[in-house]
């Protein structure tokens, strides 16, 4: 997925390639909720896929001035609660996997955000 290769990091990239990426995820999503509905591998990682460039996006414009504190504030907790579905649904697996790794992280970054979204 886009932001995951060196020297394309998310922090690296545009605008533009943040929202076509929380598109993507969005449509798999919505395909993911008819072929394979419920709690999946990929659903997981897509849910953490998605929590980031939302994050970035909300960042971006709150550096640009178009959204407040307030719209800064209600972005960041919608991804903490795609987030904690990811965290939810990765811990699931074992932790010798990478799925389970990212699991480990989710919940740690969850905790992370959870705090900076109260110290709003």
């Amino acid at each position: 997925m886009y932001g995951r290769v060196d020297e394309y990091l998310l922090d690296d990239l545009p605008v533009v390639v943040l929202e076509h990426k929380v598109d993507m995820c969005r449509l798999l999503l919505q395909v993911l909720d008819v072929i394979e509905p419920g709690y999946s591998r990929i659903r997981g990682m897509t849910l953490y896929e998605l929590h980031a460039p939302l994050l970035f996006l909300a960042k971006d414009q709150w550096s640009a001035g178009t959204i407040d504190q307030a719209g800064l504030k209600s972005k960041m907790i919608e991804a903490s609660i795609i987030l904690k579905e990811a965290a939810t649904i990765l811990t699931l697996e074992p932790t010798d996997t990478p799925e389970g790794q990212i699991g480990i992280v989710a919940k740690q970054s969850l905790e992370q955000l959870e705090q900076s979204i109260q110290e709003l």
